[in-house]
């Protein structure tokens, strides 16, 4: 399986605290139009968003034209 990676657009400052602390690995809980969802193996949470969907604490803003389309559910994550 090809490696996916993106360029963050704008991050949470409470999520950037926590991966500078302890990094984050995971899977994708749920995609949506905008969005996607992830959950780490440790309990935390990424919202992996386009910018329309606008910052947030616990989210990574990217600017892909189709960002989406290569996430599927249960895709590992990692940081």
């Amino acid at each position: 399986m090809a490696v996916q990676s993106f360029t963050a657009y704008s991050i949470g400052r409470p999520l950037l605290e926590s991966l500078e602390k302890k990094p984050f690995t995971g899977y994708v809980a749920g995609i949506y139009k905008h969005s996607c969802n992830i959950i780490g193996d440790d309990g935390r949470m990424i919202t992996l968003a386009l910018p329309s969907i606008g910052n947030g604490p616990f989210s990574i803003l990217i600017e892909v034209q189709t960002p989406l389309a290569s996430i599927t559910p249960k895709m590992r994550v990692f940081t």
